[in-house]
């Protein structure tokens, strides 16, 4: 084989290393992409199926309400039980992964805030007198449950001053109580943008560790006395899946 021929049999090897290399590529693209939308569709596909939950019926045995507003899996609101002045703001699901749902009642009408959001452009929250800021984690177990809400404690207080055990109850609709061990607390200058004073009120209902924050301004004029029968009744409207 003479020299000429010799480099065009390497340049034809050359071309078929270089093809196959695109072909192996394209099939890892094409297996990569694959693979993004079966996370993608079974993802959304949990997403859907844990917000479409819904518990057959309470734990005193009563078939559970299709208006009970249900945050989580083990936490039905009764709206009918609610006090006066209470709305929904907001009820979310933050990870189906770690079970973690949040939600918001807000107090009074609420007074539109601009702000600045992540992506530099203006937006508007919206500004209570007081709202009442709910979180429950589906944490495996009694135990587990405790220890997520010793971190939650530990962060609250971190972040608010005079913090110091304040109370007990028993709270909960239709027989249905839960004990909880209440918190009270102030926040300083620059702790809260919209608030003064607070109770949290912790429990743990199968499993699942349950927080109730009460933050309010001093628009309402409640001594931590006041906040906690507003939460007392609040929890009243509560209700357990069974």
């Amino acid at each position: 084989m003479d020299k000429k021929q010799e480099m065009t049999t390497k340049e034809a090897q050359r071309e078929q290393e270089i093809a196959k290399k695109k072909q192996l590529i394209s099939k890892m693209i094409h297996f990569l992409m694959v693979l993004l939308i079966l996370i993608s569709v079974g993802s959304l596909v949990g997403r859907i199926l844990y917000k479409q939950y819904r518990p057959a019926v309470s734990a005193s045995g009563v078939p559970w309400a299709a208006d009970w507003e249900l945050i989580g899996k083990q936490l039905g609101i009764n709206g009918e039980l609610l006090p006066s002045g209470w709305t929904l703001d907001y009820n979310q699901t933050v990870s189906t992964s770690d079970k973690v749902s949040m939600a918001l009642y807000g107090y009074g009408t609420p007074k539109g805030v601009p702000y600045v959001d992540n992506d530099g452009k203006d937006a508007e929250r919206r500004r209570y007198v007081a709202g009442i800021y709910i979180i429950t984690r589906g944490s495996g177990s009694d135990d587990a449950a405790l220890m997520d809400i010793a971190e939650w404690q530990a962060a609250q207080s971190a972040g608010c001053t005079h913090w110091e055990a304040f109370s007990s109850l028993s709270a909960g609709a239709s027989g249905e109580a839960v004990d909880y061990q209440c918190f009270s607390y102030d926040y300083g200058q620059g702790q809260s943008e919209d608030y003064t004073t607070g109770i949290s009120a912790y429990a743990v209902v199968n499993g699942w560790a349950v927080s109730f924050q009460l933050d309010w301004s001093g628009q309402t004029d409640w001594s931590k006395e006041e906040g906690l029968e507003q939460l007392s009744a609040f929890l009243g409207a509560c209700q357990r899946a069974g």
